[in-house]
């Protein structure tokens, strides 16, 4: 029965900074290659001897430090080259131009890290039974029974993360919005610009034409997605790590808007009137969730929508306009009510709020007998839920 191969330390031997250097220029040069599209180019026997040859002589840590540092000047080079001229997203002539352009960038950078996996191999090969050799994260969420094949995970997993933080982190010009520094500020910059501002102008009142995904809403999609699947590849955290990068950025933006939106709001319009706004709203980022988000972002937008509209506001509305919600007692079907109930559920004052309304109106009311008692409206609400379920 044949014996698994066993892998042999080999004794560094010394190597000069001269002749590092020229090992080094003639890997960067293949890696180069490759994220030109090149790789028919590299000799890749030649490559990997390179690459065998630094590990051997105990440059392997060093040659994982100048791999991951090339990666990470490729990309800024990258993203400058992307922005170039652009100060704010609103100077981009054509947004959806800029988002493909991403797309593109991120296709390639893939393609070529999955293709230098097989050099990366090598180090890790070369590296072995040293422990922990350059790649090998023993805090790593993904952990491989097989110590090559964890090694070379966290090889790839390095290189992916170098795109994560260039994209997300690096400020890539100067000047303008300090929060559109970094391509992800500026991906965005373009969405809220086109979400929040440019579909009001192209459907207006029409909700059927809000809800369809436009174009750049569909590139939007797939530029989150790739953020989306790139944190999970990188920590399998459900979505946690999308949201502290991503989402936050995102959330910030859209808090702004509804915040604005909010105080406009709640200044002119009645308690109906207020929460059939904020119900829409919901509905539309529902919606939002799964064809431009990510669908676990939902939670996170309604708790951003609560706190930067309902919270703040939803009292005092229904403090102002207690006749309109004592109203709503002697109307047919008594589904504004429920839709208000279930709003002021959000915040915690379904058993606070409401009441309070109630027994105002109650009290403002004498002659019309007063309001039915919270829990003759629980009942009502309750057999409104049903209705609505059947």
């Amino acid at each position: 029965m044949s014996q698994p191969a066993q892998h042999h330390q080999v004794k560094p031997a010394s190597v000069s900074k001269r002749d590092y250097a020229a090992l080094w220029s003639s890997l960067a040069c293949s890696y180069e290659q490759i994220h030109q599209g090149n790789e028919a180019s590299v000799q890749f026997d030649d490559v990997c001897r390179s690459a065998r040859n630094l590990c051997a002589a105990g440059c392997s840590t060093l040659v994982y430090n100048d791999t991951i540092k090339w990666h990470g000047d490729f990309l800024t080079r990258k993203w400058s080259d992307l922005v170039e001229g652009v100060k704010e997203a609103s100077d981009f002539d054509s947004p959806d131009e800029f988002l493909r352009d991403f797309i593109k960038v991120w296709n390639a950078y893939n393609k070529a890290v999955n293709f230098i996996s097989g050099i990366l191999t090598c180090i890790v090969r070369t590296s072995l039974p040293k422990n922990p050799h350059p790649f090998r994260d023993e805090q790593a969420d993904v952990v491989c029974q097989n110590q090559e094949q964890s090694g070379l995970t966290n090889a790839k997993h390095s290189c992916l993360k170098v795109f994560l933080d260039t994209a997300c982190r690096s400020p890539v010009r100067a000047g303008g919005d300090p929060e559109e520094t970094t391509v992800l500020g500026l991906i965005v910059a373009v969405g809220y610009d086109h979400i929040y501002h440019g579909r009001e102008e192209e459907g207006g009142d029409d909700a059927e034409a809000r809800s369809k995904p436009s174009h750049v809403e569909m590139l939007l999609s797939t530029c989150f997605r790739v953020f989306d699947e790139l944190c999970e590849t990188l920590t399998n955290s459900n979505g946690r790590l999308f949201h502290d990068v991503v989402g936050s950025a995102y959330l910030a933006a859209a808090g702004r808007f509804y915040a604005a939106e909010a105080r406009t709001l709640a200044a002119g319009s009645s308690a109906v009137e207020f929460c059939a706004a904020v119900q829409r709203w919901l509905d539309e980022e529902s919606a939002r969730c799964g064809s431009v988000l990510p669908a676990h972002m939902y939670g996170d937008v309604e708790a951003m929508v609560v706190d930067t509209v309902l919270r703040p506001h939803l009292d005092a509305v229904l403090d102002y306009d207690v006749e309109g919600v004592a109203d709503l007692f002697d109307s047919e079907p008594v589904r504004q009510l429920s839709t208000m109930h279930r709003l002021a559920a959000l915040v915690g004052s379904e058993d606070k709020v409401i009441p309070a309304v109630f027994k105002k109106a109650a009290e403002n009311r004498p002659a019309r007998g007063g309001c039915p008692s919270h829990e003759v409206c629980c009942q009502r609400l309750a057999s409104t839920r049903l209705g609505d379920m059947t």
